[in-house]
């Protein structure tokens, strides 16, 4: 099993590196492209968790403005140690900066939020089969396993696929899609 942990710590090291090389027109121009690539899911599907970027992830302002405008913009808060979810119809006001420098709703302000039809999720790398290496907590594997009948779609950089499969451990859950622009 240290290992598999070795491995998955590698390889987060690996495409967190090749992420954070990336440049800033490239960045700029994934951004526009990921909304462009959505736009038919966004429109279909009413209930649409999102997540706010942290680190080097993938700019989605352009698309939880486009859900916000929609009506549709569902974000996810850490409440003992998982994610839950809570409609967003201001990001002015009812956001607030979580400990690890990203924003979550304000529980005060926004509503809980049970039922999902569309869930997008980060990861630091993805491969073909739908596998995903996140940061390590398990908050995602926990919370998508709630989720199962949920689509879901794996978002970021087309540099954060990796041909060979990603390591995987029985908890971990896979994306149903991809969209890596």
């Amino acid at each position: 099993m240290n290992e598999l942990i070795e491995e998955k710590n590698y390889l987060r090291k690996h495409f967190r590196e090749i992420r954070s090389k990336l440049p800033q027109k490239r960045k700029n121009e994934a951004k526009e492209a990921l909304l462009e690539h959505l736009k038919e899911k966004l429109i279909l599907y009413k209930k649409v968790l999102s997540f706010s970027s942290l680190l080097e992830e993938i700019d989605l302002s352009l698309v939880n403005q486009s859900l916000l405008d929609q009506g549709k913009l569902h974000l996810s808060r850490i409440e003992n140690n998982e994610l839950v979810p809570y409609k967003v119809t201001d990001l002015q006001s009812q956001l607030e900066i979580h400990k690890h420098k990203f924003l979550q709703p304000n529980a005060n302000k926004c509503e809980k939020e049970e039922c999902l039809d569309l869930i997008l999720v980060p990861a630091v790398a993805f491969d073909k089969r739908g596998g995903r290496l996140g940061l390590g907590k398990g908050y995602y594997d926990q919370f998508l396993s709630k989720y199962l009948n949920c689509l879901t779609i794996g978002v970021g950089y087309r540099e954060q696929f990796s041909d060979s499969m990603l390591p995987c451990e029985p908890h971990d859950i896979k994306v149903r899609e991809l969209c890596l622009v």
